[in-house]
């Protein structure tokens, strides 16, 4: 059964951008929607239509990056916590690294050693995206 769970949650991973890459920009998105953006109320406060607008500029501004071959890093969380992979996930692991297409580029599992170099020594289920994002930066991941 925990097989199956190391390979689910590894498919989950590799299949959580859906079947089609995004090659739209985000700047040319928010050229297209700039007179809704110059034009929004201006309140401010906590919740309000302005912090929106902020959130969703924010959000529309990423371009995208991922070209494949790609380095993809695989980070296993554990009740919160980033953690290695055991010997009989891993031994899954590797078939299906052995067996990926490469011109995808290669899976690499993120290390917890190189994830105690980078950021902040301590480890909590709060802080976890970004020791993950810092140790992928520091394995020189693409995604």
């Amino acid at each position: 059964m925990k097989k199956y769970t190391v390979l689910l949650g590894l498919f989950s991973v590799l299949s959580c951008a859906g079947h089609e890459t995004q090659t739209s920009s985000g700047r040319a998105y928010l050229a297209q929607h700039q007179d809704a953006i110059t034009n929004a109320p201006k309140d401010t406060g906590k919740n309000s239509e302005a912090d929106f607008r902020k959130e969703l500029i924010a959000a529309a501004s990423v371009e995208p990056v991922l070209k494949f071959p790609a380095k993809i890093g695989i980070a296993r969380i554990h009740e919160g916590y980033l953690s290695n992979i055991p010997p009989e996930e891993m031994s899954i692991f590797e078939q299906y690294r052995h067996d990926f297409d490469k011109s995808f580029g290669s899976i690499v599992p993120l290390s917890l050693i190189v994830s105690d170099t980078v950021g902040e020594k301590y480890n909590s289920p709060v802080h976890i995206m970004r020791k993950i994002r810092l140790t992928a930066a520091r394995q020189h991941m693409d995604a």
